[in-house]
């Protein structure tokens, strides 16, 4: 219940600092009534949890990250996401490029900042990445992992693939 309470508050205030208050009321509570965020969290498909990261994340990047411990936050912000969601990876890229774009940041504080965020996401994501490597012969084993799940599932009993049974054994293989 936190997770989702906390992303409501964030979205809220990503939407008033670009739109302002009337818009950010109708989309928070729009968000809180989305039926499908309450199944997922009675669920624990941590999409509520992962919601709340995106937007802490969102969040300091919006904000320009006037301090050096703004860059630290967003490094930790960073890892949680690619440790919740490997395939956040992209959307972490895609938030330090648009940091890039504040034109009123000096090019010299924006470079120390994205060093200091990616430095620190590296340093926490690494370990992750480093064992999947050894353990599957990838880092992106995980992903690999779940892409052969579904493709198994999908294509079971089709010319080229295992059957129904086999897949139900051994799904990830």
């Amino acid at each position: 219940i936190f997770s989702f309470t906390a992303s409501a508050l964030f979205l809220f205030l990503i939407i008033r600092k670009r739109l302002g208050d009337l818009p950010a009321l109708a989309g928070g509570v729009f968000y809180l009534l989305v039926p499908y965020m309450y199944f997922s969290n009675i669920r624990a498909h941590r999409l509520e949890f992962y919601l709340l990261l995106l937007l802490v994340f969102a969040y300091i990047i919006m904000r320009k990250m006037p301090r050096a411990a703004d860059a630290f936050l967003a490094g930790l912000a960073a890892s949680a996401l690619i440790l919740t969601r490997m395939e956040s990876m992209i959307i972490v890229f895609a938030g330090f490029c648009v940091y890039f774009l504040h034109k009123e940041i000096p090019l010299k504080i924006k470079f120390r900042r994205i060093a200091l965020a990616t430095a620190l996401t590296a340093l926490l994501t690494g370990p992750f990445f480093a064992v999947c490597w050894l353990a599957a012969g990838s880092p992106l084993s995980v992903l690999n992992n779940h892409a052969k799940f579904y493709d198994s599932h999908e294509h079971a009993g089709e010319p080229g693939f295992r059957t129904p049974a086999e897949v139900m054994k051994s799904p990830y293989s």
